[in-house]
């Protein structure tokens, strides 16, 4: 601020930019305010001019002087708090899993003998960008290539001697001496195999639901490249294998941490301190309304995005209260027979359980029969993390485009999304499709869970009037169903709770006199039906096609790349005719595009999930059928 004789020259800084709000006032009378940037010689200048020839009081010069003085005052400042910020916001990640553009970490212990008793020591394995591979002892502060740092948050202790090595001895003695990676097609199909040969899914969505599992196993030792990562959640009847796809899980995600029994307290203490993977078997527990159950499943709902960790208070010795902060980020995978709460329900993928027809092959096969191919399967699991960590991140920031997926929906299936493709270009073609199949079925099915059945038959019965071309009021629309559903009806609902209930779904009524008219057309209605998958049964108008037009290649290309993507809307036994729409009206239309299925040999997807090219190093993947 500059003050000479009644000339105040002031300015307020707009974010962290050069760029301000200029005022100029005589004592309290303002002559003039304006937006501009305080570094740009040509804006203050011609600001200066204008104030002058707008208050022969002003004196041009001088304002340029001081708006000089203030955008050299301001780059300087800006200049300070970059490099404050540099130190006070240092790049933090846990060590026992990490990937960042520069390297990728995992800690994994080691069983030593000392004074005559075996004890456990951490290791950290490293892989940086250029193909560097190293192992160290657990270092605080990690030097980075480009002379920056990365520092790593260390487990509170040594782990224990019964603690089961995740990743052997073996493998990580050869990965050290320079053994070729395997290549992620072949590892992802032996993870095909080894889920299918233990767990049965419904025959329509055998090969969708393995592709799924299997490349969640995968996100678990690439979650660290993503700000959420989505749940899995098991559901069938009793003895339908739900308890069998946790144990099969526990033998190959990162870290499996399988508990249905921990307090509030000790899950989220638990989590903070070794990372890894959940597995939480009889999830139905879950919707008991208690303290202590509210409690699992606040952590629960906070686990599944980075930064919203669980916060708790302790007292000191001095009788003052501490904030700490535990981080409870990381996959879970939940398995019960009920449903579970909502908002918990709607960070997970759902997979859909059956129970083994009798003389099933998959009821007499015991899971470790052979412990040493799920061993290997492991084993290429952490290698394949530390090789293409690193090109994890980039795919983190570069998620496919997907059309009629957004908030919750496209960040949960994103990070599956982007393996997903990823593989693709490993070589294991049409993975992407099938994945994104499944995710419209799901996404289908959980928004149609999530319409109570009072909204549908509210909604039925103005669809029935709109076809019919008759008005309609709120307080006919109760009546129609007191006579039909007269339980259902006759106690609390009103013709008030019953607009209430249609604005939900943007459909508007009026009030005139003692009435409520409800003001619904048939686009509306279709595109309610499309929107909330709710079958109001209305038709969806397709889309003109005209060869003539002209298509836009980018949109093209993505339509015909990902044609799994289009949300279908539900087919109806019997549908309404749709009256031509009247000018200004908007009817959503479009039909999903038939997805190829994938060859099924034995419940293990083939042609789908098949082809390898090389891995690292020129080592050939094995792409036949096994």
């Amino acid at each position: 601020m500059d003050k000479k004789v009644h000339l105040t020259v002031e300015y307020f800084a707009l974010g962290l930019t050069t760029w301000a709000t200029v005022r100029v006032r005589f004592g309290d009378e303002v002559v003039s305010v304006h937006h501009l940037d305080l570094c740009d010689g040509e804006q203050v200048g011609a600001f200066a001019r204008a104030v002058a020839e707008g208050d022969r009081r002003c004196n041009a010069v001088l304002v340029i002087m001081r708006l000089n003085q203030f955008g050299r005052e301001r780059r300087a400042w800006l200049e300070r708090h970059a490099q404050a910020d540099e130190t006070s916001e240092p790049q933090l990640v846990r060590a026992e899993l990490f990937h960042t553009a520069q390297v990728s970490g995992i800690l994994e212990a080691k069983t030593l003998i000392g004074c005559g008793r075996p004890t456990a020591q951490w290791y950290l394995y490293l892989r940086f960008a250029d193909g560097t591979r190293d192992v160290r002892d657990p270092v605080e502060v990690l030097e980075l290539p480009d002379g920056s740092q990365l520092y790593l948050r260390l487990p509170s202790g040594p782990p224990h001697v019964q603690r089961q090595q995740q990743w052997s001895s073996a493998s990580r003695a050869a990965w050290m001496r320079g053994e070729v990676a395997p290549a992620p097609a072949a590892v992802f199909r032996s993870l095909c195999d080894q889920i299918a040969k233990f767990v049965e899914f419904p025959v329509e969505s055998t090969v969708d639901q393995t592709a799924t599992v299997a490349v969640w196993v995968l996100l678990t030792y690439a979650y660290p490249a993503w700000h959420a990562v989505a749940y899995l959640h098991m559901t069938g009847a009793t003895g339908s294998g739900k308890t069998q796809i946790l144990e099969v899980l526990e033998r190959l995600v990162f870290r499996p941490f399988n508990s249905s029994s921990l307090t509030g307290p000790a899950l989220f203490r638990t989590l903070d301190d070794r990372g890894g993977t959940l597995l939480f078997d009889e999830a139905e527990g879950l919707s008991v309304r208690d303290t202590a159950t509210g409690d699992l499943v606040r952590i629960l709902l906070a686990g599944y995005k980075r930064g919203h960790p669980a916060t708790r208070l302790r007292g000191d010795p001095d009788g003052n209260w501490i904030t700490e902060e535990f981080d409870v980020y990381g996959p879970k995978a939940l398995a019960g027979i009920a449903t579970l709460p909502p908002a918990l329900s709607s960070r997970c993928i759902r997979i859909s359980m059956i129970r083994a027809a009798p003389g099933s092959p998959r009821l007499r096969r015991r899971l470790d029969e052979n412990p040493l191919e799920w061993m290997r399967l492991r084993d290429d699991l952490h290698v394949v993390a530390l090789e293409y960590g690193t090109e994890w991140v980039g795919l983190s920031a570069a998620q496919p485009r997907v059309p009629n997926l957004s908030g919750r929906e496209l960040e949960l299936w994103g990070p599956l999304f982007a393996i997903a493709s990823w593989l693709e270009q490993q070589g294991v073609e049409g993975l992407l499709g099938v994945i994104q199949h499944h995710a419209t079925t799901v996404i289908a099915e959980a928004r149609d869970d999530c319409t109570p059945e009072v909204d549908r038959l509210v909604l039925l019965d103005v669809a029935d009037a709109v076809a019919a071309g008759r008005p309609i009021t709120c307080k006919a629309v109760l009546e129609n169903l007191r006579s039909a559903h007269d339980t259902v009806f006759n106690t609390g609902w009103t013709p008030e709770r019953v607009a209430s209930m249609l604005r939900r779904y943007g459909i508007k009524t009026r009030v005139s006199g003692s009435r409520r008219p409800i003001d619904a057309s048939v686009a509306q209605l279709v595109e309610v039906q499309n929107r909330f998958s709710i079958d109001l049964g209305f038709g969806t108008k397709e889309p003109d096609t005209d060869p003539d037009r002209e298509v836009n290649s980018e949109q093209e290309a993505e339509r015909q790349e990902l044609p799994a993507c289009v949300n279908a809307s539900r087919s109806a036994s019997k549908t309404r005719a749709v009256p031509a729409p009247r000018p200004g009206d908007h009817v959503p239309g479009g039909t999903a595009t038939a997805v190829a299925r994938s060859v099924r040999r034995g419940g293990v997807p083939t042609d789908a999930l098949g082809g390898t090219r090389k891995g690292r190093g020129g080592s050939q993947g094995s792409g036949a059928d096994t």
